[in-house]
C-alpha cells in the first residue's frame, strides 16, 4: 500500500489505448499552460478533477460520480498553487488498469469544461489529462487525496485571462495521498500427495 505523490507532468505516453500526459512519480522540467479568456470582469473560476479507471480495452469507469471533485476557487488576480481534498473510495483493479485524471474548469458557475494545453502551441491541442502506467494493482485504496493546481487569473485588454499550469516544480500541479495495493503473488501448485495440493506461497 504505497502512499505516493503523483505529478501532472508534460511527458506523454500511451496506456490502454490513450495517449496522455504522465501522472508520474517525478516532475518534469518543461512547464505547459492552458488558457481561457472571458470578457466579463471580476468573475471567479473553479478548478477540479474527475478520476477514471482506464481498462486495457479502452473502456473507462468513473470513480468521481460524474462531477469534478477536489474543487478550488480563485476570485482574485494572481498566480499561486491552490489545493483541495477528495476522499478516494476503494476500487478493485485488474493488473492492466491505469488511473486517469482529467482537469476541469468552471467560470462563474456557467458549466464545467475540460482544460486544453493551448498556450504557445498550435492545434490540435492536448487535453489536460494525466494517466498512470498500468499499475499491476489489485486495489485503488481508500485514502484522502490532496490535489494541487497551479492557478492564474489576470485582467488584460478587457479580458479575464485564466490559466492552469503544470509540468515543472514552479508550477507543481500534483496529487498527494495517491495509494494502491499490488496484487497478491500467484499461488502455484507444487506437489500433489494423496489428493492434497501442496503449495509454495
Amino acid at each position: 500500500m504505497p502512499i505516493e505523490t503523483r505529478y501532472m507532468t508534460t511527458d506523454r505516453h500511451t496506456v490502454n489505448g490513450l495517449t496522455a500526459y504522465k501522472l508520474a512519480l517525478t516532475q518534469t522540467a518543461l512547464p505547459l499552460s492552458c488558457l481561457v479568456s472571458d470578457p466579463d470582469l471580476y468573475d471567479e473560476i473553479r478548478y477540479g478533477i474527475r478520476v477514471f479507471i482506464r481498462r486495457s480495452g479502452g473502456s473507462e469507469i468513473e470513480v468521481t460520480g460524474g462531477v469534478p471533485v477536489a474543487v478550488v476557487i480563485r476570485i482574485i488576480e494572481g498566480d499561486s498553487i491552490m489545493s483541495a481534498t477528495w476522499n478516494c473510495p476503494e476500487y478493485n483493479l485488474f493488473a492492466t488498469d491505469a488511473i486517469l485524471v482529467r482537469v476541469y474548469g468552471n467560470i462563474d458557475l456557467t458549466g464545467w469544461f475540460q482544460w486544453y494545453q493551448n498556450e504557445g502551441t498550435s492545434p490540435p491541442y492536448n487535453p489536460a489529462e494525466f494517466i498512470t502506467e498500468q499499475l499491476g494493482g489489485a486495489t485503488l485504496d481508500a485514502t484522502t487525496w490532496t490535489v494541487y493546481y497551479f492557478t492564474s487569473f489576470h485582467w488584460q485588454g478587457g479580458l479575464d485571462l485564466y490559466r492552469f499550469q503544470f509540468g515543472h516544480t514552479s508550477y507543481n500541479s500534483r496529487i498527494e495521498g495517491f495509494s494502491w495495493t499490488s496484487g497478491a503473488p500467484a499461488v502455484v501448485p507444487q506437489l500433489l500427495i494423496d489428493g492434497l495440493v501442496i503449495v509454495k506461497t
